[in-house]
């Protein structure tokens, strides 16, 4: 009896034993659960901030391929991530300059070696070839001590290039000015102060019945404009304007107010004489005039002309110091 009473003991004691090792088992199950869920948390959190990052951020490898090319990548360069990802990313964003290509490298391989990269001002290239400004930064990416990759974000800072550079033209042209002799002396200076910063523009003087504005001065290329008198059938030397004909300028010089011309090309069209109309798109993406910001010009309170700055890459907040200039 005392045989049986012990071995049923057992049983129990083993039955408990293994219910403990059971429970055990399902809170570990739970727990491993619980931690593939948090990682699981954790990766979509990631994803979502690289795909809603303003910024452009970009992971390679040791051998400098790209790994991650994030949304906002894809709209600072132009080139979404089935393009680019497995490919280099200096070879990619810095042709074809040469000086900038080897910059880039050697930012690369300052991260590679474990050293992060703090803030740096510099230029890369858009797949259509054209240059943006940009901050770049990095860090290496360390997996059990090792560098297995690195981080790099690039800020857009174009827009922040672009007005000091429109300031700087300014502020030239005002000294210029004040070197000039004559009224010619002064419309030369500003035109070619403005041309050395990469702007184009034009300034239209009113003729003596202020009906009609006329192009004096512009700071394009003899070629180009050769050129589009060709494409026009005009000489820019006798060619005037009807104020009355094209709105924005009525505006301008009636309300003595600047204005941002977001479609140039419609402007040109109501410029343009009869048959030249229709030109008026070829003659924008030849000048490379997409934008214009025009304004009065004001001497004694008085609109004697209008002062156009053109580029394709105006914005609405370079107005006031165009203002500010122009009625000077």
């Amino acid at each position: 009896m005392e045989d049986e009473d012990k071995t049923k003991s057992q049983l129990i004691s083993e039955l408990t034993k293994a219910r403990q090792r059971v429970a055990e088992m399902e809170a570990s199950t739970a727990e491993r659960e619980q931690l593939e869920r948090e990682i699981e948390e954790r990766r979509l959190y990631l994803e979502s901030v690289l795909a809603c990052a303003p910024d452009a951020i970009v992971t390679l490898d040791v051998e400098h391929n790209i790994q991650e090319w994030n949304p906002g990548a894809e709209k600072l360069f132009g080139y979404t991530s089935a393009e680019v990802v497995g490919r280099n990313i200096d070879t990619l964003i810095t042709s074809p300059d040469t000086d900038i290509f080897g910059g880039a490298t050697s930012l690369t391989r300052q991260t590679l070696s474990g050293k992060s990269i703090s803030p740096t001002e510099t230029v890369r290239y858009r797949k259509d070839g054209s240059p943006v400004n940009v901050i770049v930064a990095g860090s290496p990416v360390l997996l059990g001590g090792k560098v297995a990759g690195v981080v790099a974000v690039y800020t857009d800072i174009s827009e922040r290039v672009r007005a000091e550079r429109l300031l700087e033209s300014l502020n030239q042209a005002a000294l210029a000015m004040e070197q000039a002799l004559t009224v010619e002396d002064i419309f030369t200076a500003i035109a070619e102060e403005f041309k050395k910063f990469g702007f184009s523009c034009m300034i239209l003087p009113m003729d003596e019945s202020r009906t009609r504005l006329t192009i004096e001065y512009i700071n394009l290329d003899n070629r180009l404009v050769r050129a589009a008198e060709k494409l026009a059938g005009l000489k820019i030397e006798t060619f005037s304007i009807d104020i009355e004909k094209v709105d924005v300028y009525r505006e301008i010089i009636g309300e003595k107010k600047t204005v941002f011309i977001e479609n140039v090309e419609d402007v040109m069209r109501q410029v343009l004489p009869g048959p030249a109309k229709r030109l008026a798109g070829a003659l924008v993406r030849m000048t490379n005039f997409w934008e214009a910001i025009a304004a009065p010009l004001i001497v004694d309170d008085k609109v004697i002309g209008l002062f156009s700055v053109q580029s394709g890459d105006l914005i609405k907040d370079n107005m006031p110091a165009i203002t500010a200039f122009a009625h000077q």
